[in-house]
């Protein structure tokens, strides 16, 4: 015996220390990825609301902000001089060739500025000059305008001295011009990407998906990137070749730069900020406090992002390159988990003589009918993979921030700590649990009183009519009865309120879908007299079951229908109140139809139900990772209520 346990000492020990390497790399994993998204400094916050900036040098920061300020800071974002203008500044750049600044204004201004912000020169041209770039050292590319929906737009190559080389009349509204080696590229509200010749001449142009909101382009990469009003980057070569797009947030995009190395970086007007490899895939996604106004690319590659709210930000390329070995790191750790658990779970069930038997059995058969294994097969994966992967993957989601605008990112119980004062799904609690309650009662008492009244009619004949007569409702799907019973409770045109001024109860009219205190109660009205058609078969298929001496010696003995209900009907029924206790049970927990087609949850969320919380995080909101934790807590709910279950039918079996 002694030599058996010494044999076994080493299988319970090695699955033992599976389980805790296992619990050891999901820990690492998720500290990883977490730390791995932490790659934004935040620098000091400046007072204002700043639109452009740029930065002459590493200790000086240009601002122009919302009120048309440029301004000056330090290192230390103090400011040290500032600059009022009376116009709209459009555009703000310094010239690479020289260092004197640029800046383009709402009154067609164009201002050079030596880097003491001495005024060296102005140009003045017809409309806004929305944008420029440097054609080279001592031309520029100027962008005018004026009015969305006019076509008097033009690209116009001038040269230092402002003289006109030429004039190229877009045609459409036209937000950003940049040089792209000897061309100006520019980009328009129709979709279109357009390149213009030394002579002013259009080269190629390329159509997109949707109306452009900017570009960006990087010589030594020769890689133009563009940003439309419906949340895509779309990058292109310098020949106008379109090689790639990839729609990455659910808002507009509005800044996009590319540090010439490895990296893009995306923002929209949601303040989320999206940073790609040159392959269009998204590396990371992070959330600002608000948002951002303009990005800016330093020396060293490294990102600098300013907020509507007067908040810098850098973002660190070195530790985006981390990240990516962090993710695959992380990968590779989740399913070096998995395996670790199988195996864990395996030499586990071995460790005891009666599972490695049954283990044994259950294989040796399987073997002898591998053929049949091998044709169910193909069902067994469908339902793993539409059936069981959705409920892993949900479960997986709930410990993540997951939003149709940003790539999952592990945040632990978040989620869940954000339920405990979510007050819709507090509520919504309160209400599921009075919807449960009043259910119960509504299958328990209309359907089978229904079903004795059936079955004890003496004709055959009326016992079929009447049940058909039951049962038709089921033809109408649930849609329509429910849209019909919210024409019953409509306020101006329902039939409740117009029988009511029939029978001179005008004082009892009101909306009752619309007043917090009976919209919940209209809920669980609707349907009267709520003879469910499958309760009512459940309960009829048990009666008809009932082996009729059973009722011939309660009549012999007196008994009358009371007493024949309660000492016969009701213990036979047992089985059916099981069953119709569990679908109840299961129905109103999930069940969200009749709030989403009635009153969306309102007035003022008093009709709010988890599930329906559940489906308005998920399809309004696309927030995937909160509403898979509601769909998590609720499947667990379910769970637990189906164990009960079980477990009662075991002990009355």
């Amino acid at each position: 015996m002694a030599k058996i346990k010494i044999k076994r000492l080493p299988q319970k020990i090695l699955s033992v220390l599976f389980i805790i390497i296992v619990a050891v790399a999901c820990v690492t994993y998720a500290t990883i990825v977490n730390r791995a998204t932490e790659l934004l400094t935040i620098n000091v916050k400046m007072d204002g609301n700043p639109l452009l900036f740029v930065k002459p040098d590493s200790k000086t920061t240009i601002v122009v902000t919302k009120d048309n300020a440029v301004i000056y800071f330090d290192n230390n974002m103090d400011p040290f001089a500032r600059h009022q203008f009376d116009e709209v500044i459009e555009s703000l750049q310094i010239n690479p060739y020289n260092g004197n600044i640029h800046l383009s204004t709402s009154t067609g201004n164009f201002y050079t500025f030596d880097s003491q912000f001495n005024q060296l020169d102005v140009f003045n041209f017809p409309g806004r000059v929305i944008d420029f770039d440097f054609a080279d050292e001592g031309a520029f590319y100027i962008l005018t305008g004026s009015g969305a929906a006019t076509p008097n737009f033009y690209i116009r190559k001038v040269d230092a001295a402002g003289n006109e080389l030429y004039s190229y009349r877009t045609g459409f509204a036209t937000s950003k011009v940049i040089k792209v080696k000897e061309t100006a590229v520019y980009c328009t509200v129709d979709s279109r990407v357009v390149a213009l010749d030394a002579s002013g001449e259009p080269i190629w142009t390329t159509t997109l998906r949707s109306s452009i909101s900017g570009l960006a382009y990087f010589e030594d990469a020769d890689l133009i990137f563009a940003i439309d009003t419906k949340g895509s980057i779309h990058q292109i070569n310098s020949a106008g070749k379109s090689q790639w797009s990839s729609a990455i947030s659910q808002y507009g995009m509005m800044s996009v730069a590319y540090n010439g190395e490895q990296f893009v970086l995306a923002a929209d007007s949601d303040g989320a900020i999206f940073m790609m490899d040159v392959e269009g895939n998204v590396i990371l996604t992070q959330q600002l406090d608000s948002r951002v106004s303009d990005i800016y690319v330093t020396d060293e590659g490294n990102f600098e992002v300013s907020c509507s709210s007067g908040q810098f930000y850098t973002v660190h390329s070195g530790a985006i390159m981390n990240t990516s070995f962090n993710e695959t790191l992380g990968v590779a750790i989740v399913w070096g988990s998995v395996a670790l658990g199988i195996a864990a779970l395996v030499l586990l069930a071995y460790s005891y003589d009666k599972s490695a038997a049954k283990a044994s059995w259950m294989l040796k058969e399987m073997k002898k009918s591998r053929l049949g294994y091998i044709m169910l097969f193909p069902a067994i994966a469908l339902l793993l993979i539409f059936r069981v992967y959705p409920v892993g993957a949900a479960f997986m989601y709930s410990f993540m921030r997951y939003t149709i605008a940003m790539p999952p990112k592990f945040i632990g119980f978040d989620n869940y700590i954000e339920m405990l004062t979510d007050e819709y799904l507090i509520r919504g609690i309160g209400n599921m649990l009075l919807f449960l309650f009043t259910d119960i009662i509504k299958t328990f008492t209309m359907p089978l009183l229904a079903a004795e009244l059936v079955f004890w009619l003496h004709k055959e004949k009326s016992r079929h009519r009447l049940r058909t007569t039951l049962i038709i409702p089921t033809v109408v799907p649930g849609v329509v009865a429910t849209l019909l019973w919210r024409n019953i409770y409509s306020s101006d045109m329902g039939l409740l309120n117009n029988v009511l001024r029939l029978v001179r109860l005008d004082g009892l009219q009101r909306s009752w879908l619309g007043d917090s205190s009976t919209a919940i109660w209209s809920l669980i009205f609707m349907g009267i007299p709520w003879v469910g058609a499958f309760a009512f078969l459940v309960y009829f298929g048990g009666l008809i079951s009932i082996p009729s001496d059973i009722y011939d010696a309660a009549k012999i003995d007196g008994a009358n229908v009371m007493r024949r209900f309660i000492h016969i009907d009701s213990p036979m029924l047992i089985p059916q109140y099981r069953i119709l206790l569990f679908f109840t049970y299961i129905g109103s927990l999930q069940s969200f139809q009749s709030v989403m087609l009635m009153t969306r949850g309102g007035p003022g969320g008093s009709t709010y139900v988890p599930a329906y919380q559940m489906y308005v995080k998920l399809s309004d909101q696309g927030n995937y990772g909160y509403a898979s934790a509601v769909g998590v807590v609720l499947f667990a709910v379910v769970l637990i209520g189906t164990i009960l279950n079980q477990s009662l039918l075991k002990k009355r079996d």
